[in-house]
């Protein structure tokens, strides 16, 4: 079985669907839906037509799960304006 195939495997033993509940950040949640909707066994083209996401984003959100598992999906710190 080639590399590719065998990705969405690896997110076994973990339950997407409980951790968007806990989850506050409105981008991880997303990430977070979309490796949920891959481990349920959704194609990878209907997750991305269902999320609107590229497959480069898809394929990056993928990775860093299985290379640093949920830290690799949390959203970054990002420059801008301060919270009032």
């Amino acid at each position: 079985m080639s590399k590719k195939q065998d990705e969405p495997s690896q997110l076994n033993g973990v339950y997407f669907f409980r951790l968007v509940t806990k989850e506050s950040h409105p981008r991880t949640r997303i990430r977070v839906l979309a490796l949920g909707h891959l481990q349920a066994g959704k194609k990878k083209m209907v997750v991305i037509n269902m999320f609107k996401i590229s497959l480069t984003s898809l394929r990056k959100w993928l990775l860093r799960f299985i290379k640093n598992g949920l830290e690799g999906i949390q959203e970054g710190h990002r420059s801008g304006r301060k919270k009032i």
